[in-house]
């Protein structure tokens, strides 16, 4: 049976044990949760009795099916850097039933190889953001929106970085250079 409060989701699942040792697995629906720190409670109980406890906390880091349910706006945020204004406007316009269906759609319009499963655009890109957020945070500035952060995502990993952390009378910098496309990008630490 579960019960559904404020804070979380409990659920009691009812075992009856013949012998001393039994094995029971259990699947934790974390899709309508946000990303952020739980803590998953185990209790072994019988007849009123409590007789072990434990606890472990969890990092909940990030689901697309999550973000699109908790926070249908920032999702669209997120497509900034491949999204046009007639997109985002059409996104953002979808009612409230069908958003996934809306986001999916779009997302599938841009899908490389569609007659196979995978969508390799949408995960790359998702991929991106996920390693500016790890690598290009700041204090207060989430890594994919940082400059670094949307070069990283437009133009996926540099072919080489030269680093200059200590130059006399200069602030530090760094030189992306994307020998491919014919292009290099500097980044000063102001």
């Amino acid at each position: 049976k579960g019960r559904h409060s404020e804070f979380g989701t409990e659920k009691t699942t009812s075992v009856e044990v013949d012998s001393v040792r039994i094995g029971l697995t259990e699947f934790v629906d974390v899709t309508g949760l946000s990303p952020g720190e739980y803590v998953l409670s185990v209790k072994l109980q019988a007849d009123g009795k409590q007789f072990a406890q434990r606890e472990a906390r969890f990092l909940l880091k990030w689901s697309l099916e999550s973000l699109l349910k908790n926070d249908y706006e920032y999702a669209v945020d997120q497509l900034k850097y491949i999204t046009s204004k007639d997109d985002k406007k059409m996104l953002m316009a979808a009612a409230d039933s069908d958003r996934v269906m809306t986001f999916e759609a779009w997302w599938k319009g841009k899908d490389p190889t569609p007659t196979t499963p995978e969508n390799e655009l949408r995960e790359e890109y998702y991929r991106r953001i996920r390693y500016s957020d790890q690598y290009f945070s700041t204090v207060g500035r989430e890594g994919w929106l940082t400059d670094r952060g949307m070069i990283y995502i437009r133009w996926g990993e540099p072919d080489q970085i030269d680093r200059y952390p200590f130059e006399l009378g200069k602030k530090p910098y760094q030189i992306w250079y994307y020998y491919t496309q014919r292009r290099a990008f500097y980044f000063v630490d102001d």
